[in-house]
């Protein structure tokens, strides 16, 4: 199943998400559903990725729910628009998987911002889970979240929706945090860990957020208050005047690896204003790079997923 494949890649080495797809859409202003409109673009994008050292690609639904999509008029086709971007998502890495069978690659559904929480949100949540795991995904990833509700809303959704189909799927949660490592909310790292550990999920981290610099020491903090695995996908800094994010894969990678040599990490990829290029260099910088010795210490050896695959 794919939960313990991945579980058994996390016990042996740092494991690399893929990048940016937004940035790299600087044209389209529906990027979710352009998986409709173009759905050869965003099979290249993740083909790229993949070409360049991904281990896990993300579906191009972070604004795929029916609520924000409903300002595009797709509102009423978001299930299918879930599903199209995870069967896109599937395709690709099935196809990698096979052109490097000793590296399997695997997909992240991912579920973004979904408006007013509990409520509107949960249902919201839960129609986007639903096809992404009918689209084939092999996990979720609920990304960038501002505050514990949202996440505690994504987390309800996702139980109920394992619940009916008798089979779940591992689930990352990463939070955006600003310079005072704080969540949108103003909520601490600790109260964010409390308030969503008892779901286990496969890893909890952080993303976006100002960038690479500045990140370890949020990292750490999150890993003081959680025993389980943890990623991290900064962006590249911030934009400046013309558009462009100011950090260099370089610089990224050097930070990540300084996080995985640490033992702090278990998963690390980019966010906005990163490209497969980005991704190389990060894949490069921790491939001789053991797995997270400090995730590893507490508990058991092998990650724990947030129920069976």
């Amino acid at each position: 199943m794919s939960g313990d494949h991945l579980s058994d890649l996390l016990a042996r080495r740092i494991v690399v998400l893929d990048g940016a797809i937004g940035t790299l859409l600087p044209d389209v202003v529906n990027r979710d559903g352009l998986v409709l409109s173009d759905p050869g673009r965003v099979s290249r994008i993740h083909e790229d990725y993949l070409e360049a050292g991904a281990d896990i690609i993300k579906t191009n639904t972070f604004r795929a729910t029916s609520i924000t999509q409903a300002a595009h008029g797709l509102g009423a086709r978001a299930y299918e628009l879930n599903v199209t971007a995870a069967r896109l998502a599937r395709q690709a890495a099935d196809e990698w998987s096979r052109k490097t069978p000793e590296r399997r690659r695997f997909v992240a559904g991912v579920v973004g911002p979904a408006g007013a929480v509990p409520d509107g949100g949960r249902a919201a949540y839960a129609e986007q889970m639903r096809g992404l795991v009918d689209g084939g995904v092999d996990l979720l990833l609920v990304e960038t979240i501002v505050d514990t509700r949202a996440a505690t809303a994504a987390l309800a959704a996702g139980a109920a929706e394992f619940a009916r189909r008798g089979a779940s799927r591992p689930v990352m949660l990463s939070a955006t945090i600003d310079r005072m490592g704080r969540l949108p909310s103003g909520e601490t790292l600790e109260a964010f860990v409390a308030a969503v550990r008892d779901a286990r999920p496969l890893s909890i981290g952080l993303n976006c957020a100002h960038g690479a610099r500045g990140i370890g020491a949020h990292v750490a903090e999150l890993a003081r208050h959680w025993d389980g695995c943890v990623s991290c996908h900064p962006s590249a800094g911030l934009p400046v005047a013309s558009g462009k994010y100011d950090e260099h894969p370089e610089e990224l990678a050097s930070v990540l690896r300084r996080l995985a040599e640490d033992g702090l990490v278990n998963i690390v990829g980019g966010c906005c204003g990163t490209n497969p290029a980005y991704t190389r260099t990060i894949a490069e910088a921790v491939e001789d790079v053991p797995a997270g010795k400090i995730r590893m210490r507490r508990g058991t050896s092998r990650p724990s997923p947030s129920g069976p695959s």
